[in-house]
């Protein structure tokens, strides 16, 4: 793990990119994208 990082503020914003970023791999835009397609 990277130490320079400041975890404690990153990790639910890191959280939502690495999800964002999956869902844009699958074809989705975004987490919300999530709660209205179902």
């Amino acid at each position: 793990m990277a130490t320079h990082h400041r975890h404690a503020e990153t990790d639910s914003g890191f959280a939502v990119k690495i999800a964002n970023d999956v869902l844009a791999a699958m074809g989705g835009s975004s987490l919300q994208s999530l709660g209205h397609e179902g």
